[in-house]
């Protein structure tokens, strides 16, 4: 069996926010502002690229981040272009996927 596959590209334009760590006040957690207001602009600019395509069951997530160059790296001798981010990213925290039964496997 094969499956379907198609892909969508989209920009999020400005710098890239990573997931802030929950809040808790007044007997709750709760996202802050910055990081509520980040996902929506991720979010919209997901649906408009996918034109209203919703999406059942795992999928895969290839992302490229660009960020600005360090005023360290300006100096003459440096590359022109895109180099690799000098530091290292923060791991991504996923859920495992849903282990499939042995006869679901061919």
């Amino acid at each position: 069996m094969t499956v379907p596959t198609r892909s969508w590209s989209f920009v999020v334009h400005g710098p890239p926010r990573g997931k802030g760590r929950p809040r808790f006040g007044q007997g709750h957690a709760y996202t802050d502002a910055k990081t509520v207001a980040y996902e929506r602009t991720v979010r919209d600019a997901a649906l408009l690229a996918m034109r209203g395509v919703f999406l059942e069951g795992p999928v895969a997530v290839d992302t490229l981040i660009v960020l600005p160059r360090p005023k360290r790296l300006m100096r003459k001798n440096d590359p022109d272009g895109l180099i690799w981010a000098p530091v290292k990213p923060e791991p991504v925290k996923t859920k495992p996927a849903a282990k499939a039964d042995e006869g679901d496997i061919k």
